[in-house]
This record gives structure tokens, sequence and C-alpha cells, in this order.
């Protein structure tokens, strides 16, 4: 905003257009997500805790871990 008022730069807004998609064969598309929290621990500490969640887009099968270590590509 600060940018677009200094140097006079007019704002240019465009509607998006969303539509249903068809859902590609069944093995074809998986959704993941990454996260990460800090959990007590039983010395009451806290460690962290990194998650990795799956879904199947077409039977919608979900799949989730926990683990102690980053996850690494």
């Amino acid at each position: 905003m600060d940018l677009r008022k200094n140097h006079n730069i007019p704002k240019q807004s465009t509607a998006r257009q969303y539509q249903a998609v068809v859902d590609p064969p069944m093995g074809y598309q998986l959704q993941v997500d990454f996260g990460e929290t800090k959990l007590r621990n039983t010395n009451g500490g806290k460690t962290k805790v990194y998650g990795m969640g799956a879904v199947l887009s077409n039977s919608r099968f979900k799949y989730g871990e926990w683990v102690d270590k980053s996850f690494t590509t």
C-alpha cells in the first residue's frame, strides 16, 4: 500500500473465477500438509514435534504421522 501511494501506482483488482474440476482417476492426486507444534514431555519440558497429513483425493483415505525430527526431502 505504501509503495502504491509513494509512486502513484493504481491498484488493479480482478475478479477470480472459481469452478469445480473433474477428479483425476484413482491414485493420481494426493494433498499433503506439514506442521509443527510443541508438546510437554515426561520431564516437564517441551519437545517440538513435526506432523504430516495426507488425503487421497478420490477415496478420501487419510494418513498422518508425527515425528520428533523435521521432515526432509
